[in-house]
């Protein structure tokens, strides 16, 4: 898998010797430290729920293994994003938008909670999936609960990669979450993609990339803190050419410069502290998705490769 190249040339021998094998094993999910609860959720959701992480263990072959100490299973869990009546009254006469916002008589603000379908929590490296969440937004969307498992999963499973490049390179896991995202649904949808090459006979992974594909571009019709994630989308779409639904036509332009900016991206954590392109960066995908693009794009590119 040319990802895990990549990520894998940027390791030091005496880093290597030190976290052991860098991969998830591929002998179950019992192995991968995930706990029974998500195997119950497997079996209600069917074999195709199952044989999708036999093909997911099998593919990373044991590269990822010390990036996460185990998966939990819970119910629920939501964002919170806030705007003040005259940043949301502006943005209303500019734009449609997605989210249930309403207004908060107590915080005297536009409130939208968004139902939050995984994290990964450093400190412990342990990832957490609140598969209630991801089940209703599959049934919502009408996709299979796999795709939705597979995609919180491996977005996830990238938040370590970058963790553990800052822990190898003696720095903070610092991270700009709107860098952060973007770089990460990115990372995301490369991942997909070469997993769909890979793996070409396999609809788990067709399906699957198909619904990151739809779900991560979503996010740039919505406000707060998730337009960042649709940015993520918008870096792919320049490698690519997305179409609604994975078919033969669908190439890659320059795939080597795709793990250069995630390599860029993992060079740099830790760096990336409150300069003023960064702050301006932040304000370009917060509240809302950037009208320039392009502009946005390049003052990314300063950000991760002129520092």
């Amino acid at each position: 898998m040319a990802v895990i190249i990549a990520f894998k040339a940027n390791r030091s021998a005496s880093a290597q010797e030190a976290t052991g094998s860098f991969g998830i094993s591929y002998d179950g999910p019992k192995k991968m430290g995930v706990d029974s609860r998500m195997l119950d959720e497997m079996v209600t959701h069917g074999s195709r729920c199952l044989s999708s992480w036999d093909i997911f263990n099998e593919a990373f072959n044991g590269e990822f293994h010390s990036l996460i100490k185990r998966t939990e299973i819970k119910d629920r869990k939501y964002g919170v994003s806030t705007l003040s009546k005259t940043e949301f009254e502006k943005i209303r006469k500019e734009r449609e938008f997605e989210g249930d916002w309403k207004w908060d008589n107590k915080l005297k603000k536009y409130v939208w909670h968004y139902p939050i379908l995984g994290e990964y929590v450093p400190i412990e490296k342990k990832v957490i999936l609140y598969v209630k969440n991801i089940e209703e937004v599959c049934d919502y969307y009408g996709v299979p609960f796999y795709c939705g498992v597979l995609t919180t999963f491996i977005h996830e499973l990238f938040h370590a990669v970058h963790h553990v490049e800052a822990s190898e390179r003696g720095k903070r896991y610092y991270c700009i979450r709107e860098i952060e995202e973007a770089v990460t649904e990115f990372s995301t949808l490369v991942f997909l993609k070469e997993m769909v090459d890979d793996k070409p006979r396999s609809d788990e992974w067709k399906q699957t990339f198909d619904w990151a594909l739809r779900s991560i571009r979503a996010k740039q019709d919505c406000l707060g803190d998730l337009p960042a994630y649709g940015f993520g989308y918008y870096l792919f779409s320049l490698l690519c050419n997305p179409t609604a639904y994975y078919d033969e036509a669908f190439k890659w332009v320059e795939p080597d410069e795709a793990y250069k900016w995630i390599n860029k991206y993992n060079e740099k954590i830790g760096c990336i502290g409150k300069k003023n392109r960064v702050k301006k960066f932040k304000q370009m995908l917060n509240p809302a998705y950037p009208k320039d693009e392009q502009a946005c794009l390049e003052l990314l590119h300063s950000i991760l490769f002129n520092l």
